[in-house]
Parts: C-alpha cells; sequence; structure tokens
C-alpha cells in the first residue's frame, strides 16, 4: 500500500504532483490486492463503486439540482392522486348496505312520527292542554311585562345587529 502513493520528498512545486498515469497504476495495484486478500479468504469480492466522472458545475449548482430532485421526489409522494386508492368490490357492498340501513331507518322514523302527528292531531283540545296556548296566538298584546312593571310594546329596546 505505501508503494501506491508516490513519495512527497523530493523537493520543489513540480514534485508535489502525482499523475494520472501513476494514479491509474496505483489504483490497480490495490484492486488486485483486494481480489487476493478476498480469495483467501474463498469469497468474493464486493462490486466496485462506479466512479463519477468530473462534473463542471459548481457546489451552488449541483446543491440546487439535488433541492430540486428532492422537493420533486417529495411532491411525488404527496401527490392528491397518490393518497387515495380505489374501492375494492367488498368494501362497496360494505358502505352500500350500511346507507340502506340507515336510509329504512329514516324511513320508518319518519313513519312513525308522522303516525304520532296524526294521532296528536285527532285528539280534542281539552285532553291535551298544551294545545290550548294556541288559541292566544292571534292576539296581539298591547304591554309587555318585565319584573312586575308593564312597558308598552312600541317603547320596548330592541336588540340592534351590528
Amino acid at each position: 500500500m505505501e508503494e501506491a502513493v508516490p513519495s512527497v520528498s523530493v523537493s520543489g512545486v513540480g514534485s508535489r504532483f502525482v499523475s494520472q498515469n501513476d494514479l491509474e497504476t496505483a489504483k490497480a495495484r490495490r484492486d488486485e490486492q483486494w481480489k487476493a486478500a478476498y480469495a483467501r479468504l474463498g469469497q468474493e469480492p464486493p462490486p466496485q463503486p462506479v466512479e463519477d466522472s468530473f462534473d463542471g458545475r459548481s457546489l451552488a449548482e449541483k446543491l440546487a439540482a439535488n433541492r430540486a430532485a428532492k422537493q420533486e421526489e417529495w411532491e411525488e409522494k404527496t401527490k392528491l392522486a397518490n393518497q387515495f386508492r380505489a374501492l375494492e368490490e367488498d368494501e362497496i357492498m360494505f358502505l352500500d348496505s350500511i346507507r340502506e340501513k340507515q336510509a329504512e331507518e329514516e324511513r320508518l322514523r319518519n313513519l312513525q312520527e308522522g303516525e304520532e302527528l296524526m294521532d296528536f292531531k285527532k285528539m280534542p283540545s281539552t285532553a291535551h292542554p298544551q294545545r290550548s296556548h294556541k288559541l292566544l296566538v292571534n292576539v296581539t298584546p298591547i304591554s309587555w311585562t318585565r319584573a312586575g312593571v308593564q312597558i308598552p310594546l312600541h317603547r320596548r329596546r330592541t336588540r340592534k345587529s351590528h
């Protein structure tokens, strides 16, 4: 492994740079060493990651592209159409049966209320003292009493709605 990286002990600026050819030979030697080590263990070496080619974009452009990709992915996940699924046949049948039961209960309730109302209307007014107050509905009162004091209707305050 020490042979893979050229020595930097040579003085001068040019000596600190490594050529592409030196890098490729060092990488090939490192790959051979890894393959030999896995062969000694009797295992298959993992697949090598593919190196990214040179991307001339600035860091800001790369980050903006990543942000836009993540935003698109998030929007796709939260799209309204993706949140709902179609009902299955057994779910539709169940909901229909519930709706039919509710409609039948409502129909029976309305029928029962109608019968009770007809019975109530057929009763004489003397048998039901609550009906006798309907006779006074058409009489207009002359005054209104509050706390024992009679106030004429034309002076009674009304609430103003704002």
